[in-house]
């Protein structure tokens, strides 16, 4: 198993936007980032996140504390916690051993944050460490006092396709509410990868496709102890490199009408009972081909270039037409087949 754990490259790190205000919206309470890192879809790739709080009231101060944090990753990207190794010890077992029992290649990120205890002087705030582990659906916080080995707490995010849901603990702390609040937090989830039965399986994917806006958007919701919600996007650029398969816009349309009349065939042909084989050739090679009764439609998109439409009926002669499609043209062809 491959794992490497680093901090995406700064240019691929954008400022969460806000979602579109109304009237009367609260003022924010957090600003934040996220990003991959890399720009390719269907890639496997890192993670890095990092979020600060504040109170609109009083930017100096203490901010309100965040209780439940909702991230939705764009369409398309995948969390798969089968590929990484997995920690199924107990918070118990979590706080008396650490990181150690926990299987080596189940950790997969590491962070910091700090929080905000209300109290003044030195003591205003407090640095933590984070260690994060993968388990089934799961991601696993150690929470450590700045450059210490003891785990003051854990928590466990909850992995659900590709939302991740984390609950955060009232946290003991000083005025005016009794409670420490976060104040800022980062962290950054591992690019990892598994060969398995001769295919690639990663940790972290990015969208199979980067749409032609170029950009992957993501959304969070913040809820905080005061039952305010609030919400902001996130539009992460994307490459459409050359290997990206091509608009269907760059295509072109060829439809149309097949006629059968036939008066040694059935003799319900005249009234649709013929039948017909429609084939599209680019030179000498059949791009597309439809079975098709007397009157009906076919209709065919493909790359711009020169074909030739024709017909086959075992009841009549069939014409051939030949054909130039331009990108986002529509090229009508009437094929009428009559008797041999």
């Amino acid at each position: 198993m491959h794992l490497l754990i680093k901090r995406c490259a700064l240019g691929t790190m954008i400022a969460l936007a806000v979602m579109p205000a109304t009237a009367g919206a609260a003022p924010l309470r957090q600003t934040g980032t996220i990003a991959f890192g890399t720009f390719g879809p269907a890639s496997p790739t890192s993670l890095s996140e990092s979020a600060t709080y504040r109170n609109p009231d009083d930017p100096s101060g203490k901010p309100p504390a965040v209780r439940r944090i909702v991230v939705r990753y764009p369409a398309g990207f995948r969390i798969d916690t089968s590929v990484p190794g997995q920690c199924h010890a107990s918070d118990q077992q979590l706080q008396t051993s650490g990181g150690g029992a926990c299987p080596s290649d189940s950790r997969v990120g590491s962070g910091d944050t700090e929080l905000a205890t209300g109290f003044p002087g030195p003591a205003a705030t407090f640095q933590l460490d984070l260690e994060v582990y993968n388990n089934r659906d799961q991601l696993i916080f150690l929470i450590k006092p700045r450059g210490s080995s003891a785990v003051l707490s854990v928590g466990r995010s909850k992995v659900d396709g590709r939302t991740i849901t984390t609950d955060i603990p009232a946290t003991p702390g000083g005025p005016p509410d009794g409670q420490s609040s976060v104040k800022h937090i980062a962290f950054a989830l591992a690019k990892v990868t598994k060969l398995s039965h001769g295919s690639t399986r990663s940790f972290l994917t990015t969208p199979p496709s980067c749409p032609v806006s170029r950009e992957w958007t993501s959304v969070a919701t913040f809820t905080y102890a005061d039952g305010v919600s609030q919400t902001i996007r996130v539009a992460t650029p994307c490459k459409r490199s050359a290997r990206h398969p091509p608009s269907s816009r760059a295509k072109g349309t060829i439809e149309g009408r097949v006629f059968v009349f036939a008066e040694q065939g059935d003799r319900n042909s005249r009234r649709g009972g013929g039948r017909a084989r429609v084939i599209l050739r680019r030179g000498h090679r059949i791009a597309r081909r439809r079975d098709v009764t007397s009157g009906g439609r076919f209709r065919f998109r493909v790359d711009p270039a020169h074909y030739a439409v024709t017909a086959q009926s075992s009841d009549a002669k069939c014409p051939s037409r030949s054909v130039r499609v331009r990108a986002g043209d529509t090229t009508r062809v009437k094929l009428t087949c009559r008797d041999r």
